[in-house]
């Protein structure tokens, strides 16, 4: 980060710059959660970021693979001519690697990406911010909120628990549950993502960095005491009169109902008074995306991606101002990859799902995995929605309107530049099965994957299922390693791979020995 900011003028974001910052965000009328001088500091490091000044507004570039502005120019003043010094930047540093398209704007909102109307960038949709309403996680009310409330209900009846607002000799307690939390979390981890695994470890430093310095962020924070014990701490600030965030919550995983109480009660202590409540986007992380929306979010608050108009990929341009802008094109709703729709032998159609089918094929998982696995409708609706899903059906009757007697999902993800995909979920109606109904499904999806050019496909598999594993062995997925407990105690699985690097995934893991 040094070289970039000897070559480009950048600094690095220091406790001293919080003022400049705090004008910036000041003249926002609705700003996302990463629009506070707190959120920048913090990620500093994991984000590898340096800013500086341009026309009047302040420029936070981060230098991770290549180099962005992790946020739109904030400020007053001529911001058609700071946008070109930037992209002069980025594009000068990002053409000496050869591809000048990655040059980009991330988190952007619906206020600033209005402010940059007609100067030619376009854009595209990232994962928003969960916005609840207060009183609602105050009170956890309702019954789609009742399992939360029952949570916290049974903490304070197992517990005797009391809260306190966070202080410096507090400190060195929360550190130490902190890293606990994550050891924790690393062991249990068996996505197997390696974007995941990188996020958490910066997860990690940044809450570090948020408790070492809360007092001077002007950060709000609270912890929580159970039978002597410190089991969890919050932090968070306001956005807006209407709004305030959570920044950062860690509860200790083995204390049921700690997370639940802790956030119900940090916002009835300290944001009350704010109609609506912040908890910040899910990182593209399902599961994350899931809990999120089980809190039942009032609504979301857009986030985009800009970039110039398309350009091919060229070789470094020294210092070269980018190509003339062109009008933005409009943003349609992201589409889920699909497949085309055909029939099949037993009188069938394998075609792709759609957000009709959300409660069928809800109702289908109930039926096939016990409750504890079976995919719920909001994490359907969830899978069916992302721009990165590949999901397809079969229905008995009329295309599109026929009864659904099997699903597979599939996400593609990408790391490093290199494309995969995560087979989801197979399922496959009792009445349906033994007609080879659980194949095709499978197959349409990896033809699917394989027409967009992605070869590598993992999934996990129940090792006593022994049916499955052999559909996925036909298929050409070899045994990577064995995961214990995955299903529950006692109750192990396997991580199956198929594609170019299954053959270094199974030397890696022993040679890709069978199941016992």
């Amino acid at each position: 980060m040094d070289e970039i900011c000897r070559t480009y003028g950048l600094r690095p974001i220091e406790l001293v710059d919080k003022p400049v910052f705090d004008a910036a965000f000041a003249s926002l009328t609705q700003p996302i959660s990463d629009y506070t001088f707190a959120q920048t500091f913090i990620w500093r490091d994991g984000d590898k970021s340096a800013w500086t000044l341009i026309e009047g507004h302040v420029c936070v570039f981060a230098n991770g693979e290549d180099l962005t502005l992790l946020l739109p120019p904030i400020g007053e003043g001529d911001l058609a001519r700071c946008l070109k010094r930037c992209f002069e930047i980025m594009d000068d540093y990002n053409g000496r690697r050869g591809d000048r398209s990655r040059s980009r704007i991330e988190y952007t909102s619906d206020e600033l990406l209005a402010r940059m109307k007609g100067l030619g960038l376009e854009a595209a949709p990232m994962s928003g911010d969960y916005v609840y309403e207060t009183a609602r996680l105050i009170d956890l009310a309702g019954q789609d909120l009742k399992s939360k409330r029952h949570l916290r209900n049974r903490f304070l009846r197992e517990h005797t628990a009391w809260t306190e607002p966070l202080r410096p000799e507090h400190v060195p307690q929360c550190l130490a549950l902190l890293k606990a939390w994550h050891a924790e979390a690393e062991a249990h981890d068996t996505s197997g993502d390696p974007l995941i695994a990188l996020r958490r470890r910066h997860d990690l430093k940044a809450s570090e960095q948020a408790l070492l310095h809360f007092a001077s962020l002007n950060l709000t924070g609270m912890v929580l005491w159970a039978d002597g014990r410190l089991v969890g701490f919050t932090l968070g600030q306001p956005l807006s009169p209407r709004q305030a965030s959570i920044v950062i919550e860690k509860a200790e995983r083995s204390c049921v109902g700690a997370a639940q109480y802790i956030f119900s009660e940090f916002c009835r202590q300290y944001w009350h008074a704010y109609p609506e409540c912040n908890a910040g986007d899910d990182w593209e992380i399902p599961s994350l995306a899931w809990t999120k929306e089980s809190y039942r979010p009032l609504y979301r608050l857009r986030k985009w991606v800009l970039r110039a108009a398309a350009r091919p990929m060229v070789t470094h341009i020294p210092w070269s101002p980018p190509a003339p802008l062109l009008e933005p094109a409009p943003t349609p709703a992201p589409e889920p990859i699909g497949v085309a729709a055909h029939e099949t032998a037993a009188g069938l159609t394998i075609e792709p799902g759609s957000l009709a089918d959300v409660f069928a094929i809800a109702a289908l998982e109930q039926r096939v995995f016990p409750p504890e696995l079976a995919i719920k409708p909001k994490q359907v609706r969830y899978l069916l929605r992302s721009p990165r899903s590949v999901a397809v059906v079969a229905r008995v009757g009329s295309a599109g309107a026929g009864t659904v007697a099997g699903w597979t999902v599939a996400l593609v993800r990408k790391h490093r530049g290199r494309v995969s995909a995560r087979l989801y979920s197979v399922a496959v109606d009792p009445e349906h099965r033994r007609q080879g109904l659980g194949e095709k499904l499978v197959r349409a999806v990896l033809n699917a994957l394989e027409q967009l050019g992605i070869e590598r496909c993992v999934l996990e598999v129940a090792e006593d299922n022994a049916a499955a594993r052999q559909l996925y062995e036909r298929l050409g997925f070899r045994y990577v390693r064995l995961l214990p407990d995955y299903y529950g105690p006692g109750r192990h699985g396997w991580r199956m791979a198929r594609g170019a690097a299954a053959t270094l995934s199974e030397k890696i893991a022993g040679g890709g020995q069978s199941p016992r």
